[in-house]
């Protein structure tokens, strides 16, 4: 099944090659694997397999202030200054340092939002930053990264 983020990162991949950037490889299936088990065991979680098929397509992405986690810390291909967080270490981060990120897994993130599963609920979320009140809740992750996504095309 096609996912409706596709369309969306098309966009931003057209956006970006047309002004030189690079976009990051999809990630592999082993790394998938290895990803998911890391995230059973660290958190106590299961990763969406809507992430797991935007992973598929690339292995993370950081564009006009969005940073969509990648499967492990990588650096931005063409760049050789500027990193993706991965989302163990974007989520231990986080966790490490306030108790308000124990009860969700972050998927994405930009200048005042993390865009979270709430665990307890199973909701999408996304959260201011600071003070980590929702701002909006969504059906599923597909239709969460679309959102984001699409609003940062329209800018």
């Amino acid at each position: 099944m096609r996912r409706s983020f596709v369309s969306a990162l098309e966009k931003v991949k057209e956006r970006k090659t047309q002004r030189g950037s690079s976009w990051q490889d999809p990630c592999d299936e082993n790394t998938i694997a290895l990803l998911v088990a890391e995230v059973r065991s660290t958190f106590h979680c299961k990763v969406d397999d809507e992430y797991l098929d935007f992973l598929r397509y690339c292995d993370g992405m950081f564009w006009n202030g969005i940073q969509v986690l990648a499967s492990q810390r990588s650096l931005l291909k063409g760049y050789n200054d500027t990193w993706v967080s991965g989302l163990v270490e974007f989520n231990s981060l986080y966790r490490n340092n306030s108790d308000h990120y124990d009860g969700v897994l972050v998927y994405a993130s930009d200048e005042l939002t993390v865009y979270t599963r709430n665990l307890q609920t199973s909701y999408f979320e996304a959260r201011f930053l600071v003070g980590v009140e929702f701002i909006e809740r969504y059906s599923d992750f597909d239709h969460m990264i679309t959102s984001l996504l699409e609003s940062m095309i329209s800018r």
